[in-house]
């Protein structure tokens, strides 16, 4: 499963130059299906997120690439002093699902430069187009945040 992962990162950053990281449910996950009206079931694809080390512009990150089964929010961390993510986000931004490109999120603060960013998505669940942590739940939860969602400011 492992060259799985790092096919598809290393596809990617053919795709986009670069070194990829990749982050995506462990495949031990059960598969995203949707059944119409007719019993059929549809595949849906799990919820990714591509990130590359980069340069803030301003206070902004642009991530590479994201992919949401459901409309949800990518949500930007810093690091704690411990170099692992930070409880609270720095930033985050709402997406319909499917996948988006190039995605631009502001960040509530300037990270200091070598600083560890950490990514996550969250499934919206009750309706508005505001992250609440209580209520939205992050794809990943109860579960570390993966080094695959993790990314550089130089």
């Amino acid at each position: 499963m492992t060259t799985i992962k790092t096919n598809q990162a290393l596809i990617a950053a053919a795709l986009f130059g670069g070194t990829a990281l990749l982050m995506m449910p462990a495949m031990s996950d059960p598969a995203f299906a949707a059944t119409d009206a007719g019993a059929n079931t549809l595949a849906i694809a799990p919820p990714s997120v591509l990130t590359f080390d980069q340069k803030l512009d301003g206070k902004t990150v642009t991530i590479k690439y994201a992919n949401l089964p459901n409309k949800g929010y990518l949500v930007i961390y810093g690091s704690d002093a411990e170099g692992k993510p930070a409880k609270e986000p720095l930033g985050y931004v709402a997406l319909s699902a499917g996948d988006h490109r190039d995605i631009k999120v502001e960040l509530t603060k300037v990270p200091a430069k070598n600083s560890r960013l950490w990514t996550s998505l969250y499934n919206e669940k009750n309706g508005d187009s505001k992250l609440e942590k209580g209520t939205d739940v992050s794809y990943w939860a109860g579960r570390p945040l993966s080094t695959g969602g993790e990314f550089r400011i130089e």
